[in-house]
């Protein structure tokens, strides 16, 4: 019998399950109500097959696991609870997630032969008008790029806006908008830079289509966001890239502006409809993290 089981083994039928994982990511939950507070811990974790689930536990454990966790580390776990995953938006395609409770053992371990899952990008073709597209599953994305706008202030929202478009190899393109922060990161290396190969991954991002588009977004806490990586897929990318033109263009290349339906609106409780003043006709989407 193996000392650890798989996640693919593992059922709602018991608690004593023991596992050997990698912490793919880690972020706080704030509560619903009270944002200004932490409700909960969220992980998502591979096994040694790479397969993934979403792991879970309350504030009231937190000070027992979290300072013991970071990503990209291995850790025997034992002792959880196996549930339906019943979240709107998932971070990983297993129909389960695990509760941690206090009675849940987790431990740093050294494993240097321990497989390295950290990311699944999506190729572009899979993103194509043209396929089925689950909104419901965050994905993984990367890629140069090669056009975007300056960030806006949301009307309505006390946030900022940034879109822009990113190719892959083959010089497909995919249009990307981020929130927040994250414009505060990416905003000024782009103004700053001469390199016409900033390169950016977005882990755990929100896909969204509307009519013949297909367009990636963060959603709060969950997404990561790197800009000009040093890991392997970031210099693979950047050595196959095809730089064509003489510098950046400051102008999405496709700059829609979208009409909103009650059906997309009532499809995820994530959506809201925002008006902007400046042209009665320029109504937009966007996704609230």
């Amino acid at each position: 019998m193996a000392l650890f089981s798989l996640l693919s083994e593992i059922d709602s039928r018991k608690t004593s399950w023991a596992i050997k994982a990698r912490v793919v990511r880690l972020y706080r939950e704030p509560l619903f109500k009270r944002p200004e507070e932490i409700g909960s811990i969220e992980m998502v974790i591979h096994d040694s097959t790479g397969q993934r689930i979403h792991v879970s536990m309350k504030a009231n454990i937190m000070d027992n696991l979290e300072k013991k966790i970071d990503e990209g580390s291995v850790y025997i776990i034992k002792n959880f609870l196996v549930v339906e995953d019943k979240n709107t938006l998932k971070t990983t395609t297993n129909r389960y997630r695990l509760i941690l409770f206090r009675a849940t053992h987790m431990k740093v371990i050294e494993d240097t032969e321990f497989p390295y899952h950290m990311h699944n990008f999506r190729n572009f073709n899979q993103l194509s008008p043209d396929n089925e597209i689950d909104e419901h599953q965050l994905i993984d994305v990367m890629g140069r790029i090669v056009s975007y706008k300056q960030p806006n202030n949301v009307f309505g929202l006390s946030s900022k806006r940034m879109d822009f478009c990113i190719d892959d190899n083959e010089g497909r393109q995919l249009s990307c908008s981020l929130w927040s922060e994250y414009v505060d990161d990416l905003f000024p290396i782009l103004e700053n830079s001469e390199d016409k190969s900033v390169v950016i991954s977005i882990l755990f991002a929100k896909v969204s289509r509307f009519r013949d588009d297909i367009k990636i977004s963060n959603i709060s806490n969950v997404t990561k966001v790197t800009i000009n990586g040093e890991g392997d897929n970031f210099i693979d990318l950047k050595k196959n890239l095809k730089i064509t033109d003489n510098g950046w263009s400051k102008k999405v290349l496709t700059d829609s502006n979208y009409e909103i339906y009650d059906a997309i609106v009532k499809r995820n409780s994530r959506f809201r409809t925002l008006g902007f003043l400046n042209n009665l006709h320029d109504v937009r989407w966007v996704i609230l993290g």
